[in-house]
């Protein structure tokens, strides 16, 4: 029991993002080359975006709403476990940009912002938004293909480009 919706609110965001934070860390200490590196952190976080839609749309409700108690548990909850992900992933990105693995004409941030939102959007608004217009609805979706299309969209973004 968790004495109020706030208490369960913070135990369910803990909980998701515990797991993610887990295996994220993970991804980002273990592979040695900006291929292992990206095909394990993205992964990860695609795996995490099929398997969690529900905590994803709480905690999108709780930043759209700005309702004040689940905006503060969401916040306090993302700074905790995702916030040391961001410092080492952006440090990983920086190092290879210094090594010449990563492209350098794009920033960190911008790197990070897009990969995150092509990987974790296309589980909640992309679909839905590209249906609307016209686009084609699929039927069945193989989730490994587009898992590894995933990996391949951000390798190729990350990559330095031919001059």
């Amino acid at each position: 029991y968790y004495g109020d919706k706030r208490g369960l609110l913070q135990e369910v965001i803990s909980r998701g993002l515990g797991r993610i934070s887990v295996a994220a860390r993970e991804a980002l200490s273990a592979p040695a080359s900006l291929e292992a590196s990206v095909r394990s952190f993205v992964g990860v976080l695609f795996d995490f975006s099929a398997n969690n839609r529900d905590l994803l749309r709480i905690i999108e409700d709780a930043f759209r709403t700005r309702e004040l108690g689940s905006f503060d548990v969401t916040q306090d909850a993302l700074s905790a476990l995702a916030g040391p992900l961001l410092v080492a992933l952006r440090r990983n990105i920086e190092g290879g940009q210094r090594a010449g693995i990563v492209r350098s004409d794009i920033s960190v941030e911008s790197l990070i912002l897009l990969g995150f939102g092509a990987i974790m959007y296309r589980f909640d608004l992309a679909e839905s938004l590209l249906l609307a217009m016209g686009f084609p609805e699929r039927k069945d979706v193989d989730l490994r293909a587009e898992r590894e299309h995933a990996i391949q969209y951000v390798l190729a973004a990350m990559r330095p480009q031919p001059r």
